[in-house]
C-alpha cells in the first residue's frame, strides 16, 4: 500500500501535528486562449496514481463526472455554430412586448468556446479545481477591440429554480415586479466561481476563483444582470492582483463590477461611463471604466462595463484611510458602513441655523467639504439627472475630527461620490429639463420630501456660497462641459464599442439595431450642444444674475504666465480649455462677482490688468 505523504507541525505544547500534503492539481498541456484550429487537449499529473475527472458544463467535477483518459485527451473544437443554451434561458419577469427591457432570446446563434474544470483524487482526497476556457475558430479573434472575461461556475448557481441568483426562480411572486432570486441579497446569495481575463488577442492575462453576485437595484429586473465580483481568501487569492484600469497607479482591488450600463441597458452601453469620464478632474470621485466582453460557461454574454465599486476598501486605497474607520450613506442617512451620527448631527445644525451668517456657514465648511458638494452638484445638474437626489446619492466620511491640515478625504469632512449617472446626456430627460429647479424646489418634484434638497437650499442662503455656486456651474460650461469636449468624451468611449456592438446586439436584441444604437449615441452628442444654452437660461429663470456677458481674459506671453478665473486656472492641461488657451473667454453673468488671479512664472512678475 502507498504511504501518504505527511508534513510535521511542531505546536507550541510540544506536541507534533501531522497533516497530509495536498494534492497537487492536474495541470493542462495547452494554455487557455484563442487557437486557430481543433485540438486534443491533455492533462498531466505529476503523481501518476492520480485519477483526473473534468466537467464541460461550468460544475465542479466529482468522482461521478467523465474520468480524464490519457488515450483519449479531451476534444477541443470550434463550438460557434453549437445551438444557443444558456442564452435561452429566460432571466427575467419583464415581458411586457412594448418594454425595452423585456426578456428576449439572441437573434442568431451566439460566440462559444469550451470551458474545461478538472480535479485530481488520489488516496481519498482531492485537489483543488482548475479552469480553463478555450476559443477555437478558423477566423481572426472576433473581440479584438476589448478584453475578454470568462466565468465559470455550475450553472445551476446562476440558472437553477430554487437557488440561481441570476433568474426568477422561486422567490418571484406573480404580479410583483420586485420579487425574484436575482432581487435577494447578502453573502447567502453569493456563488463561487471562476474569473479568467484575456487580453483583445485572446491571451490569458489571469485566472483566479471568486464569488460573484447580482449587483443594482432597479436594473436587477433586466435581462442582462450587473455581477459583483469578490476576492476573498476563502476562494484563493484576496485582491485581484492586475492592472485592471492601465490608467490607475493601482494594481489590486478587492471587488469590482461588471456593470450592464444601468437604465442605458439596451441603448448606448456606456452613458454613465461617459457622465463620469467627463468629471475626473472634478474634486469627486468618479468610478474608473472599461469596456469588456463577457462569457459564462463559455456563451457570449455580451458587452459588460467593468467599474470599481464604492465601499471601505476604496476609500482605503483611495485615501489612505483605516477601512475601519469610515462611514459611508446613502439616501437620506442610510448606513452602508459605519454610523450615521455625525451626519445627523450636522443635518441638525443645518436646519436650525441661519447659513447666512458666515460663522454658522464657515461651522458647516467644518462638517462637509464644500468645494467636493460644489463640483458634485455641478456635474449631476448638467446631467439632467432625475434619478437624483432622491435616489442614488451616497456620502462618505473618515471618522475623525475636523483637521483642516490633514491631506484630502482624511480631514473628518463628508464628501460625495458620483455614482449611477446612467440618467444622463439626454436619456429621459432632454437639454431642456430645468434641473435647477429641480434641486432647489422646497420639496422634491420626485418624491414631495423635503431633505434631498435641504442642503443645497440652505447653503444658498449665504451670499459667497450663492456666488461660488453660480460662478462653478459657469467654470464648468466653459470648460469641461464645453460642447465640442463632451462631443470629444463620447465620440472615445464609442470607439471601442463599434467593432462588438453587432454581436452585443445580436446577444441581447433588446438593443435593436446598430442604426438606432447610433441614434442613441448621437442623441448624446446633441445633448451637448444644447444643454450649456439652456442651463444658463434655468440659472437665470431662477437667480438675480443680470445679463449673460462674456469674459475674455489674455496674457502679454504664452510663456510668462496663467490666468485663474474663479477656481478654473487656464491652462492647456485643462478639460476642455484646448492646447492654445488664450485669448481665452467663457460666458458669466454680470451681478455675479468673478474672482482673477494671475499666475506669472518664475521670472516674471504680475503687473497689471487691462480691461475694457
Amino acid at each position: 500500500m502507498r504511504a501518504i505523504a505527511t508534513m510535521a507541525l511542531f505546536l507550541s505544547t510540544g506536541t507534533f501535528l501531522f497533516a497530509q500534503t495536498p494534492v497537487p492539481p492536474p495541470q493542462f498541456t495547452n494554455p487557455p486562449g484563442y487557437y486557430s484550429a481543433d485540438f486534443t487537449l491533455q492533462l498531466e499529473h505529476p503523481d501518476p496514481d492520480a485519477r483526473i475527472y473534468y466537467t464541460r458544463d461550468g460544475s465542479v467535477p466529482g468522482e461521478s463526472s467523465p474520468r480524464y483518459s490519457t488515450d483519449d485527451g479531451i476534444s477541443i473544437r470550434d463550438r460557434n455554430r453549437d445551438p444557443n443554451s444558456l442564452s435561452l434561458i429566460q432571466t427575467t419577469i419583464l415581458s411586457d412586448e412594448d418594454s425595452p427591457r423585456r426578456w428576449m432570446p439572441p437573434s442568431e446563434t451566439v460566440s462559444k468556446g469550451t470551458t474545461i474544470r478538472a480535479r485530481a483524487y488520489l488516496d481519498g482526497e482531492s485537489s483543488e479545481t482548475v479552469t480553463a476556457t478555450y476559443f477555437v475558430s478558423d477566423e481572426p479573434f472576433p473581440f479584438q477591440s476589448l478584453p475578454v472575461l470568462s466565468i465559470t461556475t455550475d450553472s445551476l448557481n446562476l440558472f437553477g429554480y430554487s437557488d440561481g441568483i441570476y433568474v426568477p426562480g422561486t422567490r418571484h411572486r406573480e404580479g410583483r415586479d420586485r420579487s425574484g432570486n436575482y432581487i435577494q441579497t447578502g453573502e447567502r446569495w453569493e456563488r463561487p466561481a471562476s474569473l479568467e481575463w484575456f487580453d483583445p488577442a485572446g491571451t490569458l492575462e489571469f485566472q483566479q476563483d471568486i464569488g460573484i453576485r447580482i449587483h443594482g437595484g432597479w436594473t436587477r429586473r433586466f435581462p442582462q444582470k450587473s455581477l459583483r465580483l469578490y476576492a476573498r481568501s476563502d476562494y484563493g487569492e484576496n485582491r485581484f492582483y492586475y492592472p485592471v484600469f492601465p490608467e490607475q497607479d493601482y494594481d489590486n482591488y478587492n471587488r469590482l463590477i461588471l456593470r450592464n450600463s444601468g437604465n442605458d441597458f439596451s441603448m448606448t452601453m456606456f452613458m454613465d461611463a461617459a457622465a463620469q469620464s467627463l468629471i475626473r478632474h472634478f474634486n469627486v470621485d468618479t468610478q474608473a471604466y472599461r469596456p469588456t466582453l463577457l462569457y459564462i460557461n463559455g456563451e457570449f454574454w455580451g458587452i459588460k462595463n467593468l467599474r470599481e465599486r464604492y465601499d471601505r476598501h476604496y476609500l482605503s486605497r483611495v485615501y489612505g484611510v483605516d477601512d475601519d474607520k469610515v462611514s459611508i450613506l446613502e439616501g437620506q442617512n442610510e448606513v452602508k458602513e459605519g454610523s450615521n451620527d455625525h451626519y445627523n448631527a450636522m443635518i441638525s445644525f443645518i436646519e436650525k441655523n441661519d447659513l447666512s451668517v458666515p460663522a454658522n456657514f464657515d461651522s458647516v465648511a467644518t462638517l462637509m467639504d464644500i468645494d467636493n458638494f460644489l463640483d458634485y452638484y455641478s456635474a449631476e445638474i448638467y446631467y439632467g439627472n432625475n434619478d437624483w437626489p432622491q435616489h442614488n446619492i451616497e456620502f462618505w466620511r473618515y471618522d475623525a475630527p475636523y483637521n483642516p491640515d490633514a491631506p484630502k478625504g482624511q480631514d473628518g469632512r463628508w464628501r460625495w461620490l458620483l455614482y449611477d449617472v446612467d440618467r444622463s446626456l439626454g436619456y429621459f430627460t432632454e437639454a431642456d429639463f430645468d434641473m435647477v429647479e429641480w434641486v432647489t424646489v422646497k420639496r422634491s418634484l420626485s418624491n414631495r420630501d423635503e431633505w434631498p434638497n435641504l442642503i443645497l437650499r440652505k447653503l444658498l442662503d449665504n451670499e459667497q456660497f450663492y456666488h461660488d455656486f453660480i460662478n462653478r456651474l459657469s467654470d464648468h460650461l466653459n470648460t469641461a462641459f464645453q460642447s465640442g469636449r463632451v462631443r470629444s468624451v463620447i465620440d472615445s468611449l464609442r470607439s471601442p464599442l463599434e467593432p462588438v456592438i453587432d454581436a452585443h446586439i445580436a446577444r441581447w436584441p433588446n438593443h435593436q439595431s446598430r442604426e438606432y444604437w447610433e441614434s442613441r449615441v448621437q442623441a448624446m452628442g446633441t445633448y451637448a450642444d444644447e444643454r450649456p444654452d439652456y442651463m444658463r437660461q434655468h440659472m437665470m429663470d431662477h437667480f438675480d444674475l443680470g445679463e449673460q456677458v462674456t469674459l475674455a481674459v489674455d496674457v502679454s506671453g504664452p510663456d510668462e504666465g496663467h490666468v485663474q478665473v474663479n477656481t478654473t486656472e487656464i491652462l492647456p492641461s485643462l478639460p476642455g480649455v484646448g492646447s492654445d488657451p488664450y485669448p481665452w473667454s467663457g460666458i458669466y453673468f454680470s451681478d455675479i462677482p468673478i474672482r482673477l488671479t494671475a499666475h506669472p512664472r518664475e521670472g516674471y512678475a504680475f503687473s497689471h490688468w487691462e480691461t475694457d
